[in-house]
């Protein structure tokens, strides 16, 4: 769980991609996309940042392993840093590359912009690389909107996402949720 000054960590992402959802895995998932969409002239080449950022997951996780431990958490972060080091060379080398056109130029581009954010976890561990957690939170209420009979109007539009938010708030605590839900209602005892 974070601790509220954590929440300066969240907001740097934030303010410095301009997105809330500017994470490496999207990045991940611009490569992906090219390696499929642009065939075996530039496969390799996408394929290998999809790599990179791959081991940049990887070193990150051997990192919160050994988190309490000082001395092995300080070789991990060493480790991470230079790999992410690495990284902005070979993405700088691509962006100075005439042959680095298109799609893959605006990929390269949208990770230097929003490198700030993409690396916020560096040096606050608490905040993860990604925000996988609460794109899954948000799928069912995204997938069900037009599925959901009743939310044509405002009104239920709005009570729609305030009981979602309420179910999701009480998943992530763990609790029955009929039995939150009716816990304070005179007829359910």
């Amino acid at each position: 769980m974070l601790d509220p000054t954590t929440f300066g960590a969240l907001g740097v992402r934030i303010a410095a991609t301009g997105h809330p959802h500017s994470s490496d895995k999207r990045s991940r998932r611009d490569f992906v996309r090219l390696a499929r969409d642009w065939g075996a002239q530039r496969q390799q080449w996408a394929e290998g940042w999809v790599e990179c950022i791959g081991e940049v997951y990887r070193l990150n996780r051997e990192r919160l392993h050994v988190r309490g431990a000082a001395p092995a958490f300080a070789v991990a972060d060493a480790e991470l840093r230079d790999a992410l080091e690495r990284m902005a060379v070979w993405r700088e080398a691509e962006l100075a590359n005439a042959e680095v056109v298109g799609i893959a130029r605006q990929t390269l581009k949208s990770m230097a912009t929003h490198w700030a954010g993409l690396v916020v976890f560096l040096d606050h561990p608490e905040v993860p690389m990604d925000n996988n957690t609460a794109e899954r939170a948000q799928r069912n209420p995204v997938v069900g909107r037009k599925n959901y009979y009743g939310s044509g109007a405002e009104w239920s539009g709005k009570l729609a996402a305030t009981m979602f938010s309420i179910f999701q708030t009480l998943l992530l605590w763990k609790l029955k949720q009929l039995s939150a839900l009716t816990a304070s209602h005179p007829e359910s005892s």
